[in-house]
């Protein structure tokens, strides 16, 4: 296309024109040259924005299947394991303090902007999905954790008197705990269950979704 340019170039500049013409025709040109410049430049622009979106949407989607790897592995060798092992243990609380933090989750609460572009509207779905999910289970093992706490501060006060009265009194609110442990085993195992499902979920749908988009180079 350049030698073209050149070669038209030149033919206009042999012919004879009247004075101003040529300078005419050479703003043109010159505009014509800066025009297709700035359109470069601008396709440039937006491919490279374009592609520093999808690095920051894959580099968030990568974070997120980490995250919820490691912490499910941190998860299931702690609580999440021995819950498992009671799910056949009808009639029996959950005896376990789960050491619980402020905050478990980072990435996707820090990157819900990221997550809201993305062009897959189930992926999208699936990831707030998954993490309501997660932290409902850990607000049901707040729940245990104060039925527990409350049982073993009543089982305290127990051993600091031999008045069986005040003894028997205080069975009553341990039996109304134990109740209350027992009622809630179910629903922590069935909250853990719908959470593993819903993460299987989500990891693979990342996986599809990196492997639909790959990084391309500008």
């Amino acid at each position: 296309m350049c030698d073209w340019i050149i070669n038209w170039c030149s033919w206009i500049t042999a012919m004879d024109w009247h004075p101003v013409v040529p300078s005419i025709i050479g703003g043109l040109i010159g505009g014509g040259f800066a025009f297709w410049g700035g359109w470069r430049a601008y396709k440039y622009n937006l491919k490279h924005s374009e592609i520093q979106k999808q690095k920051k949407t894959d580099g968030v989607l990568q974070s997120i299947r980490y995250e919820l790897e490691i912490l499910g592995q941190v998860y299931k060798a702690q609580a999440g394991g021995l819950l498992e092992n009671q799910k056949d243990q009808a009639g029996e609380p959950f005896n376990v303090h789960f050491s619980l933090t402020e905050k478990y989750f980072i990435v996707y609460p820090s990157n819900t902007d990221v997550v809201g572009q993305i062009d897959d509207p189930d992926l999208v779905k699936s990831i707030i999905v998954t993490y309501n999910k997660a932290n409902f289970l850990i607000e049901m093992f707040r729940i245990n954790n104060l039925y527990l706490a409350q049982q073993k501060e009543i089982e305290k006060m127990r051993l600091m008197t031999t008045d069986p009265l005040v003894l028997k009194q205080m069975n009553i609110p341990l039996q109304s705990l134990r109740a209350r442990l027992v009622e809630h085993k179910p629903l922590l195992i069935q909250v853990h269950k719908d959470l593993v499902t819903e993460t299987d979920n989500l990891l693979a749908k990342i996986n599809a979704y990196r492997k639909r988009h790959p990084i391309k180079a500008i």
